[in-house]
């Protein structure tokens, strides 16, 4: 508009569009033949027929302005967009998932021991396509002034403000949403025990739109001194997580009575105990899904609903389903984020910084399984009742957690005639809550009624890093001969090197959960399992969640290991190496043996934690130096000399080769017959050379 009055307006879209092809003559399912032990499923056959797509569209529209007056430069905006996705899995999902047999003689007799079903209409009985979409439609506003108080200090101010939007169904013949419905006055759990939830239709994910998020932030930079040379600058600033389209509502769709989740079983109530090859496969290949099949061995006949909306079978059957509900009033995950740093340039063009930078998070999203609670297969003798029979698993995503980041940064940095380096070192710990999962921040919490009771590090974060780099020019370019000048001048070498600490883990089990019925006769139990060895049993807070952390010895040694204990078995001292790991005498028990890492004590008669702690083990570590060298001739050509360059060079990656060790392949005490155990198995990538060419005119 003016020379100190400025717009600037955006439009943009963007299309997605993803789709999976296979030959149509493949109305085969996944069968599953189990040899052994349920770890030992094999996958025969191929991939589920007719395409299934998904698309997703992103229409958005901003406006900035900027209007600088005086000492005040004032930005403000605002910005609107349409977001939405499409996931059509009708032919996918037409197929019965996961037929299981036991043995080949039951797969060649056609007599599946389970499969499930979760492609019935709750209404009809009858094939309903699998076809989800959800749209919202988010804006936002903020305002900036960045303030010059003096010439030397600059304040800059600001606030946003969003609306989320609030999701809704879309596209054509999507399923609708069924939320959960807890009634008010109690908590959850009171409502899930007394048998008080229920599902209802709903025209939103949300209760009302997510509108009520204003972030102010602030942030300074000062030049204390007449020279200029020193500047420390620093800010504070709320800042929100956009929720995740897909992952908000994925679960509406499915619930009851949208469709039924049928698992059908030997040993399953009539007439989910009836199985019938037929209601594998399809009949027609050129059919459009569900490509002629029936379900009609047995035919399930949906009678109606019971008061909490529980589909009731032919014969009189509730069928219990899993729920996954959405909290109504959930609100985004929120951030603060702090910064504070100096930088002051010495003699010879050398700048040196040093700075801290940090975050809190609160609000942080975690899921479990509300209708379980520790104990249930204890008191149950080893059957999971839950809290209420008439549900199965219900999940719900609330903001539970909250986790922390603290770094230290410093920096170096010249250029000094035809040298140029820098070099930076940091140190940060990122701590988060977690529940009995292997990781900080994991999302999935073990029991979902303590989900803080662990804290640590988060899994992938690096609390010590180093990187630098350097580039060098040989001198020559400035000859005043061409020839001289062509063949002496534009040499570069140049180097970068990374350096980092490992990342942290945990030793966990994810064995089955045995009864004290089945344990051995000195553990009070009749049985011949020993319940002191994770690798023998596991699940100690016996509430269905197989992910727990073992009981490790306190004087054990958990970070610093070299290369080459990596390599051996860095428990190689407690008997578990690269081709070996410890053994109990059939008459004796883990703790009697000596094992370093074992269930915690009352394993079967209480539900009770280990002594681990959060990621308290730290992976092999990372060095990498990578170099080039690069020859540059310029060409009078297309103008002066100099505006046309070829370059030619030779540029290598982790030029000294080293062996820089994956983490290791197990951490799993259930799986130590792999001899992976706190073993690292394999290497990041090797010594790379290439040779290369450009020409730029």
């Amino acid at each position: 508009f003016t020379p100190n009055l400025v717009s600037h307006a955006a439009i943009s879209y963007v299309r997605f569009y993803n789709a999976f092809t296979s030959n149509r003559a493949n109305v085969i399912p996944f069968l599953s033949l189990m040899i052994g032990g349920g770890d030992d499923a094999t996958d025969y056959f191929g991939t589920p027929a007719d395409p299934a797509w998904q698309k997703a569209h992103n229409l958005q529209f901003r406006e900035d302005v900027t209007w600088t007056r005086g000492r005040h430069n004032i930005k403000a905006g605002f910005s609107a967009a349409h977001l939405d996705q499409y996931d059509q899995n009708a032919g996918a999902s037409a197929k019965a998932q996961t037929p299981l047999y036991f043995g080949w003689s039951d797969m060649l007799d056609d007599h599946p021991w389970s499969y499930g079903l979760d492609t019935l209409s709750g209404k009809t009985g009858q094939f309903l396509a699998n076809i989800q979409g959800a749209a919202v439609t988010p804006f936002g506003l903020y305002v900036q002034d960045d303030w010059k108080i003096k010439p030397n200090l600059l304040l800059t101010l600001g606030l946003r403000w969003d609306d989320y939007g609030n999701p809704n169904p879309y596209g054509k013949d999507a399923l609708p949403y069924f939320n959960m419905v807890s009634p008010s006055g109690a908590t959850l759990r009171e409502n899930i025990i007394n048998d008080k939830i229920s599902t209802a239709r709903v025209s939103n994910a949300f209760s009302s739109a997510q509108d009520m998020n204003f972030l102010p932030r602030i942030g300074f930079a000062w030049t204390p001194y007449r020279s200029r040379k020193t500047t420390i600058h620093g800010g504070f600033g709320f800042y929100e997580d956009a929720m995740n389209l897909g992952g908000v509502v994925s679960g509406l769709s499915l619930n009851s009575p949208n469709y039924l989740n049928l698992s059908f079983g030997a040993f399953n109530p009539a007439p989910l105990n009836v199985l019938d090859s037929r209601n594998l496969y399809g009949t027609d290949w050129t059919a459009p899904p569900p490509f002629g099949n029936t379900y009609s061995f047995p035919t399930i006949t949906p009678t109606g609903v019971d008061s909490h909306d529980q589909v009731t079978l032919n014969g009189g059957t509730v069928l219990t389903s899993a729920l996954s509900g959405v909290d109504t009033d959930l609100k985004p995950q929120k951030t603060t984020l702090y910064s504070l740093q100096a930088e002051s340039e010495l003699p010879h063009n050398l700048v040196f910084s040093v700075g801290y930078s940090g975050s809190y998070s609160w609000g942080q999203y975690a899921s479990g399984d509300y209708n379980s609670y520790p104990g249930d297969k204890i008191v149950n003798d080893g059957s999971l009742k839950r809290l209420s029979p008439e549900w199965g698993g219900i999940s719900l995503s609330k903001g539970l957690l909250n986790d922390n980041y603290n770094s230290l940064l410093f920096t170096i940095r010249q250029n000094y005639h035809r040298l140029s380096w820098q070099a930076s070192f940091s140190w940060s710990r990122t701590l988060g809550f977690g529940g009995a999962t292997n990781s900080a921040g994991d999302g999935s919490i073990a029991d979902i009624y303590d989900a803080k009771h662990y804290y640590g590090p988060a899994a992938g974060s690096v609390p010590l890093s180093f990187n630098g780099s350097a580039s060098y020019e040989l001198p020559g370019k400035g000859l005043h001969n061409f020839v001289e000048r062509t063949l002496l001048g534009g040499w570069v070498v140049s180097g970068v090197t990374s350096a980092q600490a490992g990342t942290p883990f945990s030793l966990e089990t994810t064995a089955a959960f045995v009864p004290l019925s089945s344990a051995l006769p000195s553990q009070g139990g009749t049985g011949t399992t020993d319940i002191t060895n994770p690798s023998n049993a596991g699940e100690y807070l016996a509430n269905g969640s197989t992910h727990v952390l073992v009981n490790v010895p306190a004087d054990l040694k958990r970070k610093g290991f070299s290369r080459a204990q990596w390599k051996a078995g860095v428990f190689s001292s407690v008997g578990y190496t690269s081709t070996s790991v410890p053994t109990v005498p059939a008459d004796s028990t883990a703790t009697a043996s000596g094992l370093p890492f074992l269930n915690p004590t009352g394993y079967g008669a209480t539900p009770v934690y280990s002594n681990q702690g959060l990621n308290t083990f730290q992976g092999p570590g990372y060095l990498a130096i990578d170099g080039a060298l690069h020859k540059k001739v310029y060409f009078p050509w297309f103008g002066k000399e100099g505006t046309s360059t070829l370059t030619m060079g030779i540029e290598g990656s982790n030029i000294i080769n080293r062996v820089n060790l994956t983490d290791p392949a197990s951490t799993d005490l259930n799986t130590v017959s792999s001899f992976g155990l706190g073993v690292s198995q394999g290497a990041r990538q090797a010594r790379i050379l290439q040779v290369m060419g450009k020409f730029q005119f």
